[in-house]
Parts: structure tokens; sequence; C-alpha cells
């Protein structure tokens, strides 16, 4: 190792980051973090081979009609494979660097997406991280962060000029701190990296036209940041609500009018009865009313990339949305905060017909002998042409620092993560609830519409660092207040053209 890599590996080691990075290992003893005493490259012989029994698969889920059953579905171990042998080909044709054995450190605020974490997809996990390690020769080790630790102590080595001192400066943040990190001056704009391309087929153009930032991209979201079993989905008690004389929530789904006035309707039935409406797993961290905003697929700022935002906002509807937010918030007993009892554990108790929580849920569900079901969550009126997920705090989008000490290094970690990843994560994943959790096919084709309904949007990537955005937009909806105008005096728009102006190259 020369002596300029010698050099910053002590950084790296002296950096407060990484000795509380060594602190914590003596506390867990994940194998991710001792590598920090020992540097083990993780060879590709390490990972688990996918086999032919542990990727069962079906053609066509998102467009399989809602009547079939699994037995009627036609099985195919291919696909991901064939994803997979793709993302080999993408990660062969990019530039790498030999990084000497050293550290590669990605600091996240959600949980870390590198590490095998007990799913069905630690098989490709564990080959794609073996992919990147081979081809920088290092080790990669995922630093995970409270996000107001790192703001702090990001702007703290930014007043001290020290850089952060760890190789790479890659972060992990969600959607919600976009804003706050950026409006600071913390991260880097990824499309003036070298060796990025953001037009390749492994970025999400759709995410990132709605995160943009005029001409510039502080968050990528692409296949790398991909985690399916974080999405949020809503859980019912069949049994439970057949009991309660309701209508079949399976009919209101083929049908596609399963709304939140729906939903409300049934939490009203079940709390008749003396029970509770809905339980939400603590894991989220939404409300109800976040939960009813983000499933509406409402963007009051209309935003591209190399565009200017432009406010657009549509009264009537946003309207809508309040007036639903309202209705639920206050129709419904809401579960009790305080209760030592999981919400799991009291849904599965029977004290209520819904469970809203992440798809990982579906890894229990199918133990339990319940007799349950999962659909998206509703839509905010009939008029709504898709089912929308909202983005949870620890759904990641992959961001570089703005003070990185090495942006060609940076650049090529972006390309290579998001390459290395391309189209098998998602793809299996769904094989996996097909052939392994679902009760039904309704449900498994309720997983395919809430993956493909990720929500991103450009108000709730800002807001954080620009309270303009959230007072106008967010908290007028979260609040349930009816408007005139969306934005009466033109004051968004002035800030909106003042901060993020596309600007001619």
């Amino acid at each position: 190792m020369n002596q300029s890599r010698l050099h910053h590996a002590e950084t790296c080691k002296k950096h407060p980051r990484f000795r509380f990075l060594i602190d914590k290992a003596r506390t867990y003893t994940r194998a991710a973090l001792l590598l920090i005493c020992a540097v083990i490259i993780f060879t590709s012989c390490s990972a688990k081979q996918p086999t032919e029994e542990t990727m069962q698969t079906t053609e066509n889920t998102a467009s399989s009609a809602p009547s079939q059953t699994l037995s009627q579905l036609a099985y195919s171990p291919v696909h991901a494979q064939s994803y997979f042998t793709q993302a080999q080909s993408y990660f062969s044709q990019l530039a790498t660097m030999d990084l000497g054995g050293e550290i590669l450190v990605i600091t996240s605020v959600v949980p870390d997406p590198i590490s095998e974490d007990q799913t069905a997809l630690d098989a490709y996990r564990q080959q794609r991280r073996a992919m990147i390690e081979q081809a920088f020769h290092c080790t990669v080790l995922v630093l995970e962060y409270d996000a107001d630790d790192l703001y702090e102590e990001m702007i703290q080595d930014r007043e001290q000029n020290t850089g952060t001192g760890l190789l790479g400066d890659l972060l992990l943040l969600p959607q919600e701190e976009i804003g706050r990190f950026s409006s600071a001056g913390l991260l880097a704009d990824i499309r003036s990296l070298p060796y990025v391309d953001l037009s390749a087929p492994y970025f999400d153009q759709k995410a990132m036209d709605q995160i943009a930032a005029g001409n510039r991209i502080y968050a990528v979201a692409g296949d790398f940041t991909q985690t399916p079993q974080r999405a949020v989905g809503i859980f019912y008690n069949r049994s439970l609500l057949s009991s309660l004389g309701s209508v079949s929530v399976q009919q209101l789904y083929q049908t596609d009018t399963w709304t939140w006035d729906q939903f409300l309707s049934l939490c009203l039935a079940a709390q008749n009865s003396g029970l509770y409406g809905y339980q939400i797993d603590e894991s989220l961290e939404m409300s109800i009313s976040q939960l009813i905003v983000s499933s509406a697929g409402y963007h009051p700022v209309q935003n591209a990339l190399d565009t200017t935002p432009t406010v657009t906002g549509d009264a009537s509807r946003q309207n809508e949305i309040a007036s639903t937010v309202f209705r639920i918030w206050n129709e419904t007993t809401r579960p009790d905060p305080n209760n030592e009892v999981s919400a799991r554990d009291q849904w599965l108790s029977g004290n209520a017909p819904f469970y809203i929580a992440p798809l990982s849920e579906m890894e229990t569900m199918a133990q339990t002998g319940m007799d349950w079901g999962l659909l998206p969550l509703p839509k905010v009126g009939t008029t709504q042409t898709s089912f929308v997920s909202p983005l949870t705090s620890d759904a990641p989008l992959l961001c570089v620092a703005a003070d990185t000490q090495n942006t060609d290094l940076a650049g090529m970690l972006v390309q290579a993560l998001n390459a290395s990843s391309y189209g098998y994560l998602e793809e299996y994943y769904l094989y996996h609830v097909l052939s392994d959790l679902a009760p039904d096919n309704l449900t498994a084709l309720s997983v395919s519409h809430i993956l493909s309904g990720s929500f991103y949007d450009f108000c709730d990537a800002y807001a954080s660092g620009y309270p303009l955005l959230k007072q106008t937009f967010i908290d007028t909806m979260l609040n349930g207040a009816s408007t005139d105008s969306t934005d009466p005096t033109g004051e968004v728009q002035t800030t909106l053209n003042a901060l993020f102006r596309a600007r001619t190259p």
C-alpha cells in the first residue's frame, strides 16, 4: 500500500465515526462489524449459490388474473438468475479501482442493505457484495448512524475542514432527509461525478425526476436501494372481517374500489363490535394521516431533471386528501401508543381487522396459521388511477458527501453498486412471496402492486430543508385543512425559482 493510502487508512481509523463503530463492535457480534479488527475478503465461494429449489418463479405475476390460484400458475427458476447474469454483464463493463484491501465504509441511517439480513434474499446479497469487494479489492462495511447525529457530525467536519476521513464517502439517507442534508451543503451533485451515467437501466428515472434539484441530483434511486421487504402493505384478518358481516375486501380489490372510505366503513364496523379498526406496526414510524397522504399519489409540485419545479397543485384533489385524513382521524379509535404489547401481537390476538406494516411481516404471518391476506394501501377516492406505496423512514437513497476526497471512486461506486444489483432482488423476492409466503394469488398480486407503486415526491424529499414546502402542502393535508388555492400568494413558486431553477449548462 502506498504512503497516501496508509495515511488515509490511519485517518479513517482515528475518525470519531470509525471509533464509534469499534465501540459498537464490542457490544454487537455482527460479522460485518468484526471486519474492523481483521480485514476478511468476502469471496464468492462463501456465497450461497441460488438453486432451482430456492428460485421458484411465475410468469407475469403483476398481470395474472386475480381469480387464479397458486397451483394454476407456471413456475420457472430462470428469471431472477437471468437478471443476475445481466447485472454481472453490466458490472463487468464499468471502471473500478484497486483499493488495496482497505475497508470501504458506507454510512447509513437506514437498516444495512448490504449485509445478510436473514431473509430469502441473502444468497443474492452475498454474491453482490462479493462482486463489489473482488472488483475493488476492498471490504465493504456499513456503519449505521442516527440521522441527527450524522447531520451534526458532518456539519462539524465541514466547519473544521477535516473531511469525513472515510473511504468512499457514500451515504444512505431516507427520502425525507434529502432536503435537510442538501440545503446545508452536505451532499454532492452525483450527476457531476466522474464515471456516473444515470441513464443506465439500473437507475430509477421516474424517482430521480421527483428528487432532482434543477440540474442537480443529490440522491439516487436505483436497483441498489431496492428493499422490497420494507415496502408497506395492509394485512387483514379474513375470518374477523367475515364475522363482522363486512363486504369482501378481496372483492373491493378485484373491482378496483378499494379506497380509504371503504377502509373507514370496515373500521367502524369493527369498532361497533368493541374492537379497534386497525393497528400500525411501530417500525413504520408513520401515523394513519401520513399513510393516507403518501398513498394518494399526489404531487403538488411537478418536477423533472433539468427543469425548475413548478407548483401545479390541484386544490380540489388536495382537499379530497385532507378531507379523507380528517374523517379517518376523527372517526376511528386510534390504538394506544403506550400499550406495551406490540401492534403485531395485538392484531394477532384479534383486536382489529387491519394491520398496516412492512412486507417483512409476511414471514411471520406465514407461520401463524391465521386466515390472513394482504392488500396495497387503499386509494384516496375512486378517481385515483393506481395504488401507491409510501417510502418509509428506512427506505434508502444513495448519496455522496459533498467533501468527498476521491470523486473518481465515489462515481465508480455509485455506478457499480447499482449495476451489480440490476433486477434480481425484487424479481426473486416476488418469487419467494409467491412460492413460500402468500396464502393466495391476490396477496401475491398485491405485493406486485405495492412494489411497483413506490412514491417518490419532491415535497417529501425537500420539506425537511425548506419549511415552506412542508407548511404549505404536507401540513395542510395532514391537518385535514381545506384550501382555495395551493399557492395563493405565489411565495412557494418564488422560492422554487430562487433555489431550484434549472440552469443552462
